[in-house]
């Protein structure tokens, strides 16, 4: 059984070789992020000649996704790893390397906001410090929670933000290497207003040929605030918890969640869960109870897709990681509570349709299949949660990739003359491959445009 709720995972060193990435497309991965805070452009080419050699061997389409740094304040390079027990003291200063235990941090607008009494945040914040002492380039703090610091560690004040250029200079060395090596989606970080949006696409404009779809990323109070206007703008949304642990209490979270992936929703946009899914899989190869409910909760909540990120960039299992996920996920799809719109979206003939054709599949049972030029027509008829897998055939790799993130959408790369011409093509590879078998029925299906004369065929196998 298939699941329709998507998997991403990030790509690090325990999954970098190409027979783990095999695997991993076999148990139901479909979109890979390369987080672009870690590694370099010798290993991001390797990741994703990988991918590539995945996706022509087993006919799959990927994502591939690039994690932008953004404004995200990080630590410099440390000499060695600092394990910070509570009461110690450390200093920070004004710099990006350290030849002592003392922390790096390459930012002025950091050592300009921090004040006595400011409580710093490491590590998604679960290593604290407490601020005692400050001068225009360090300051001195005690630890309130320890930890294991790294260098390139995050660093945040609570409760403050730290004004810092939105999209910077590594930002556009980074999206000039997305536009260069077929990436299909871009993650932007700590969106917090449509005006960052427009800001990434002014420059994808100029340095891409090909239009990558942007998520934002949600993680701040004020990407909380305005997620309404955010979404507008943006092609989908991340819910990432990790730094949202940060910003708002931790029992809030999953108020937050469930309120965002609801507002995606409305907009007709997809959402992804991301952080912490199955942690304890870092070291085990078994998941915990809770985090199979927290797993299960966000599938019924509608969430378009669930990222793993240490559990396969560093962890022991991540073979296995992806394999409860799936599990999990077609558990919970089996059950009726799952949340999609019951009216249209937008009051436009396209999104009439695409509910339409959803009912109709639910009513019939029936899987669809659709040929689609650029990829819209199958992601509009996701949006209403049909009953069976969209079978989405496309020109072009490009599109495929896009659309392999996509809740339900199985992507297929097919050129055709004509929309009828690839809606047959499609129906002979499914039968071929065995994914319609006798008593399946299967709606097929276009762009539906006014004025033109259209025909859905309905076929039983």
């Amino acid at each position: 059984m298939e699941n329709k709720t998507k998997i991403i995972v990030t790509m690090g060193p325990s999954i970098e070789k190409y027979e783990v990435l095999l695997s991993l497309v076999k148990e139901g991965a479909r979109g890979f992020r390369i987080n672009f805070s870690h590694g370099d452009p010798s290993q991001w080419y390797n990741y994703i000649n990988n991918l590539k050699s995945v996706e022509k061997e087993l006919s799959i389409p990927l994502g591939i996704i690039g994690d932008l740094q953004g404004p995200n304040i990080r630590i410099g390079q440390l000499i060695n790893q600092i394990n910070l027990k509570k009461d110690d003291i450390v200093q920070f200063f004004y710099g990006n390397k350290s030849e002592t235990n003392d922390i790096p941090l390459p930012y002025e607008e950091f050592f300009k906001t921090v004040e006595r009494g400011d409580v710093i945040q490491l590590a998604d914040g679960a290593i604290q410090l407490i601020v005692l002492e400050t001068s225009p380039k360090s300051f001195i703090a005690k630890t309130i929670a320890g930890g294991v610091i790294t260098s390139r560690k995050s660093i945040s004040i609570k409760d403050k933000d730290i004004e810092i250029p939105y999209v910077t200079e590594k930002d556009e060395r980074d999206i000039e290497f997305a536009c260069n090596n077929d990436f299909s989606h871009l993650m932007a970080s700590f969106v917090e207003s449509k005006d960052n949006i427009f800001q990434l696409k002014e420059l994808l404009n100029k340095k891409c040929n090909k239009q990558l779809n942007i998520l934002a990323k949600i993680e701040t109070k004020r990407g909380v605030y305005n997620v309404e206007e955010i979404l507008k703008v943006a092609d989908g949304i991340v819910v990432a918890r990790g730094d949202l642990g940060t910003h708002f209490p931790m029992e809030t979270l999953p108020t937050i969640q469930k309120d965002l992936i609801s507002k995606s929703i409305v907009q007709g946009k997809p959402s992804i869960v991301a952080t912490q899914l199955l942690s304890s899989m870092l070291n085990s190869p078994i998941p915990t109870r809770s985090e199979i409910v927290d797993i299960y909760n966000a599938v019924q909540e509608s969430a378009n897709a669930l990222m793993l990120t240490n559990e396969t960039s560093i962890g022991n299992y991540p073979i296995d990681a992806v394999r409860w996920l799936k599990k999990v996920i077609i558990e919970a799809e089996k059950n009726s509570a799952i949340v999609y719109p019951v009216k249209p979206i937008e009051n436009s003939l396209a999104h009439r349709f695409a509910l339409g054709i959803s009912e109709f599949s639910r009513q019939l049972n029936a899987k669809i299949s659709v040929y689609t030029k650029s990829g819209l027509t199958a992601q509009n008829i996701s949006l209403y949660r049909p009953y069976g897998i969209i079978y989405a055939g496309v020109p072009d790799m490009h599109t495929a990739r896009k659309l392999s993130i996509i809740w339900g959408v199985e992507p297929y790369v097919l050129a055709a003359d004509s929309y009828e011409n690839g809606l047959e093509k499609i129906r002979k590879v499914l039968i071929s491959e065995g994914k319609l078998s006798k008593g399946d029925t299967l709606i097929e299906t276009y762009r539906f445009k006014e004025g033109e004369v259209h025909t859905i065929k309905l076929v039983t196998v």
